[in-house]
């Protein structure tokens, strides 16, 4: 399954590394433009002509919306769609290329966990930066990511996408519980206030993790990084800035990504997590922030700033 909207160049690349593995199966699904959006017909029309012009031999369904819903709502609806013919699914968008290995890392695993009902969610991508990893293994994870992803229709509908049951869970231990650092546990009840209260309308990602949570549900991460992601530009929803993530193919030239090691047991990588949290979500700062010799910085910094504006 892959979601584009109107980053034709960024389709390209995409679709040009898929072609390498050739699926028999393939569901586009489009975004739209509307009278408020009508400035993207060029380049939604030229995604449009991208799709329809696809050279390898495979079953193809096209799922295009006649209005712009949006990020969240037209993954939403895509996943429901493509979820009422099919019973499991690979997800990318425009702006995320992945090979032979990562295709069959994800492939392997939805077999492999078909029926492991704790497991929802197949990350493609490595987030984390320090933390040692096996490349040879792959890992059970609290954090589902959307840079290349798969799961199954039995996971996906349960999916919470206003998180109706997050008031109640909010205060549960099931929630309090999942975190060792408290500072984690307020930057994640922050962001899905903000989805329940609709002050954060526009990812589906974070209904989705916290529907994982709610159902003590994990994902799998794979020890190293299977995709590219090269869609840090003002086109982009949310991430607007940024470095592209390579893919880290170096290390896994020797592997064969469709016979990794399982890890011994089902629980939780928490330090890889950990990791995660501080690198990617940003948790180092907000700890060094949280810190006296942040909190000093703080002041000096408002003490500069006031000293500015008396001038």
């Amino acid at each position: 399954m892959v979601i584009a909207f109107r980053r034709p160049d960024l389709l390209i690349q995409t679709l040009n590394a898929i072609e390498v593995v050739r699926p028999e199966k393939v569901y586009f699904v489009q975004d739209w433009y509307d009278d408020h959006t009508s400035n993207f017909a060029k380049e939604c029309n030229d995604v449009s002509s991208i799709l329809h012009s696809i050279k390898w031999p495979c079953d193809i369904t096209y799922i295009k919306s006649d209005h712009n819903m949006g990020l969240k709502f037209r993954v939403e609806s895509g996943l429901n769609e493509v979820f009422n013919q099919v019973d499991r699914a690979i997800v990318l968008e425009d702006d995320v290329q992945i090979g032979t290995s990562g295709l069959n890392f994800m492939q392997t695993m939805l077999s492999e966990y078909a029926n492991d009902k704790l497991v929802w969610h197949i990350n493609a991508v490595n987030l984390v930066q320090g933390f040692k990893l096996q490349p040879n293994q792959y890992r059970f994870s609290q954090y589902a990511h959307s840079w290349g992803w798969a799961t199954w229709a039995n996971r996906w509908s349960k999916y919470d996408g206003n998180l109706e049951s997050w008031p109640e869970f909010s205060v549960s231990d099931g929630f309090r519980q999942r975190f060792t650092h408290r500072s984690e546990m307020k930057y994640w009840k922050t962001i899905f206030d903000d989805v329940h209260s609709g002050r954060n309308a526009s990812s589906w990602a974070y209904p989705w993790l916290a529907t994982m949570w709610q159902h003590n549900a994990r994902a799998i991460s794979p020890n190293v990084n299977y995709v590219l992601n090269n869609g840090f530009d003002a086109r982009a929803t949310h991430t607007k800035t940024g470095l592209s993530m390579s893919i880290d193919s170096e290390s896994y030239t020797e592997i064969d990504s469709r016979n990794l090691l399982a890890p011994e047991s089902q629980h939780l990588n928490l330090g890889a997590d950990r990791d995660e949290f501080l690198y990617h979500y940003g948790g180092r700062l907000r700890t060094m922030k949280n810190s006296k010799i942040g909190k000093w910085l703080n002041k000096i910094r408002i003490k500069a700033m006031s000293l500015r504006n008396s001038v």
